[in-house]
């Protein structure tokens, strides 16, 4: 497994971790959450930078709207499966991020049980944001469309290395009324897990620098069985009557 990424190796370090966070992840504010630096091995780190996309790569899609700005994310081919627009190495680390080895990991740190991966990648996987990009304050949508599972938790793993605050593109976490309680520079090899819910506003409004290098990070989300029954879609709480479209 030399030069792909192997979440085996990180075994030890995740007992590390679940013991350093698993008390204080429900007691973070405003919602539920750990930020977590260094999170994997510097060869883990290394190998997953060396499979993220160009720029001017065919497997992007640009999805724009007056609360997002040039961000790309993965696009889904006419066969439905991302796999196709994958390589062998971009494959592990999704399949490695949906296996039980990591699920466990968020569980236990979370205390969520039952969590279900997503081998859809249903506007998770690669994303990436370029000069003046900016993602507003919002909640993300509750129910998967085709499994009809709820989302539960979101992974956002951080790709840009020797990003600073002054880069822009920091993730906030907000409160119910929308006033910022954490700011996270996304710094290389830092992961984020938070619980979601109608509630759970976070976003990058500040915009990133001119001939700032791309903002880019991989974005997993986790499932279960539905614990509430009326689906929502996204939720811009700063524009409670925009209607979010696919792109």
């Amino acid at each position: 497994m030399k030069n792909y990424f192997n979440l085996t190796l990180e075994k030890k370090n995740f007992l590390k971790l679940v013991n350093r966070f698993k008390n204080k992840y429900q007691k973070s504010a405003p919602f539920p959450h750990a930020v977590i630096e260094n999170l994997f091995s510097k060869e883990n780190s290394k190998n997953i930078l060396k499979t993220f996309p160009p720029q001017n790569s065919k497997i992007w899609k640009s999805p724009s709207n007056k609360h997002t700005f040039n961000k790309k994310v993965l696009i889904t081919p006419n066969s439905g499966n991302k796999d196709d627009i994958l390589d062998l190495k971009m494959k592990l680390i999704f399949w490695q991020l949906n296996s039980s080895i990591f699920i466990n990991f968020l569980e236990k740190i979370s205390g969520i049980k039952g969590l279900v991966p997503d081998p859809y990648l249903y506007e998770a996987g690669y994303h990436s944001s370029g000069e003046d990009a900016y993602l507003n304050p919002h909640a993300d949508f509750s129910h998967h469309d085709r499994t009809k599972l709820q989302r539960r938790i979101n992974f956002i793993y951080f790709l840009s290395k020797d990003w600073k605050k002054k880069d822009g593109g920091s993730l906030k976490l907000y409160d119910n009324n929308v006033n910022v309680v954490k700011e996270i520079v996304p710094r290389f090899n830092t992961g984020i897990i938070f619980s979601t819910s109608k509630n759970s506003y976070h976003g990058h409004p500040d915009k990133i620098i001119k001939n700032s290098k791309p903002r880019n990070s991989i974005a997993m989300y986790y499932y279960s069985v539905p614990i509430i029954k009326k689906p929502y879609r996204v939720i811009f709480p700063l524009d409670m009557k925009f209607k979010w479209k696919t792109a």
